[in-house]
């Protein structure tokens, strides 16, 4: 049986507001890993790499900083990831990293398993 998840429906990058332990505020964006499959149709792995939303941070900015061009980046380089949020076929997720507390874990987790297209607050 195949179950319908919200997240399956996150097929472009989505910045969302995370509040820290400490009651401050920042963005994340969300962008969900897409598999290519043999005809060239996109489909969705559950697999989420987060990233701190530094908006107003252009690729030219980012080159400057990092030196290397923001398109062949790997995560691990990016100075802005924080990790990857991983989903199992029951909806049951994972995070992958030790960049985000518990708590900010459970509202990117919280956001992505609940997700209506069309209710992004920032």
């Amino acid at each position: 049986m195949i179950k319908n998840h919200n997240y399956h429906s996150i097929l472009t990058p989505i910045s969302i507001g995370v509040e820290r332990p400490d009651g401050s505020n920042y963005n994340v964006q969300i962008a969900h890993n897409l598999i290519k499959d043999g005809d060239g149709i996109f489909g969705t792995t559950g697999i989420f790499s987060l990233f701190f939303d530094n908006f107003g941070l252009d690729k030219d900015d980012f080159e400057d900083l990092t030196g290397e061009d923001i398109y062949e980046i790997t995560d691990d380089k990016n100075p802005d990831y924080l990790g990857r949020i991983l989903f199992d076929d029951d909806g049951h997720w994972i995070y992958d990293g030790d960049q985000l507390s518990i708590i900010e874990q459970e509202q990117i987790g919280e956001f992505i398993s609940t997700y209506e297209e069309g209710e992004v607050d920032y």
